[in-house]
């Protein structure tokens, strides 16, 4: 089925379900894996990849792409994801934003390949591939003249959820050399929450949300930067809203003040409400 779709440039997103799982039957046969290596690749590294993925397909392509990946070392696994030449990418005479959208495209797939890993699959290829590419993404074009903030901003989203995933499927004493760089990427996002938008507030925050549920010991030390309240123990005392308030600063004044503040109309009378729906039902 693959290599037929493969032939006829047939995407993901028409490879049926049950095709799928004829494909996970074939990956697991070990002797099967020249008649579908070239083709998972090349299905893989079609730039709609990712956008076609659907709730039925997506367990599925993982367990195919994670089969097709541990072919190769972590190392070589992730040379070859970082390499710019899957999915989207970027031409000599291409524009800013369509070299920014490559960058972005890069580590979605890579942030998919660490998802769909095992746990702690990818730590030999950490120093010197997976930790440079973060650091290299949050810096993206801000030595450059010339390049605008919004062309900027889709990278480093991509890279906030590209370490989100890193802190859940990467053991907390093989992230040392990510604390220092996600810490000043939050504080630059964070703590001067005007100079964001919104999308990029709000990966922060979810960042923030995963280190305080998957690793709260280890983030202890830095969490009283961002959520008001947080003790030793790394738990926050304070509402969960604490972690979204930076991005309140973008809502409308009458939507702030109605997340902060309850307001008494939104919760009307019972009896007003059964007459309002008596009227409608008559109305009917």
């Amino acid at each position: 089925a693959v290599s037929v779709a493969a032939a006829t440039r047939v995407r993901s997103a028409r490879l049926s379900h049950a095709a799928l799982r004829v494909l996970l039957r074939v990956v697991a046969v070990p002797s099967t894996t020249k008649a579908w290596r070239r083709q998972v690749g090349r299905l893989f590294g079609a730039p709609p990849f990712l956008a076609s993925l659907t709730r039925a397909t997506l367990p599925l392509w993982a367990r195919v792409v994670n089969a097709w990946l541990s072919l190769e070392t972590p190392k070589a696994a992730a040379t070859l994801l970082l390499s710019g030449k899957m999915g989207v990418t970027a031409g000599v005479f291409s524009s800013r934003a369509q070299e920014a959208e490559a960058q972005a495209d890069l580590l979605r797939r890579l942030a998919f390949a660490l998802w769909v890993g095992e746990h702690n699959q990818y730590v030999g290829a950490l120093q010197g591939l997976v930790i440079d590419k973060l650091v290299a993404a949050f810096k993206y074009g801000a030595a450059l003249e010339g390049w605008s903030a919004a062309v900027r901003w889709g990278v480093q989203v991509a890279a906030l959820q590209c370490a989100r995933v890193l802190v859940v499927r990467v053991a907390p004493e093989n992230l040392t050399a990510l604390w220092p760089i996600m810490i000043a990427e939050l504080q630059r996002v964070l703590l001067e929450p005007r100079e964001a938008p919104p999308a990029l507030l709000l990966a922060a925050c979810q960042l923030v949300d995963v280190l305080l549920t998957v690793l709260p010991d280890d983030f202890a030390p830095f969490g009283w930067m961002f959520v008001p309240g947080t003790g030793a123990s790394g738990r926050s005392s304070s509402s969960f809203s604490a972690l979204l308030a930076p991005l309140l600063l973008w809502l409308p004044a009458h939507s702030a003040a109605s997340c902060s503040e309850p307001d008494e109309a939104a919760d009307p009378d019972p009896d007003s409400q059964r007459e309002a729906a008596a009227a409608a039902a008559a109305a009917a």
